[in-house]
């Protein structure tokens, strides 16, 4: 059993089974490293940012940042110019725009379930880039991205395969 100084998350497993492990992975077929792990309670981020722009931020601006991967550990960050509101930094779930149609005097999306068409009354927010924030699914849901008129409470649904 091995175990880790701090809690984390697992990013790369370098051995298997009945490898054999050494402190420098000197020996032939050896590894030197088990598991790499990081702490993400205490990341930080190294930003590079332009000369002509130093002077727009300062020490403690609040600023979003978006990893794109654990392993590489590449992010984007965006400075912002006011803290975020406690009410703004909620999860919101967003479909593609034409996910969502009216029927009926309604906003409904249909979300596909053991092959037939879930019809399911939505309530729209805002615009998040390309994408419509929307109250009434759940992330995970698969949706009918550009229902037609056939397309009814009940129809048989075909999911492409990829």
């Amino acid at each position: 059993m091995i175990r880790a100084p701090f809690d984390g998350v697992v990013l790369e497993k370098h051995a298997n089974v009945g490898d054999n492990i050494t402190p420098f992975s000197s020996a032939s077929d050896s590894k030197g490293a088990v598991v790499t792990i990081a702490d993400m309670k205490t990341l930080e981020v190294e930003a590079d940012v332009a000369e002509s722009n130093i002077a727009k931020i300062a020490v403690d601006q609040p600023c979003e940042i978006q990893l794109d991967a654990l392993p590489d550990m590449s992010a984007k960050i965006a400075f912002l110019s006011k803290p975020v509101p406690p009410d703004q930094k909620k999860a919101l779930v967003a479909v593609q725009p034409g996910a969502v149609v009216t029927r009926g005097g309604k906003q409904v999306v249909y979300v596909v379930e053991n092959d037939k068409a879930r019809e399911v009354t939505v309530m729209t927010g805002e615009r998040l880039g390309d994408l419509l924030a929307v109250q009434g699914v759940k992330p995970g849901d698969t949706l009918v991205l550009a229902p037609n008129d056939r397309i009814k409470d009940g129809a048989n649904i075909t999911v492409a395969k990829k």
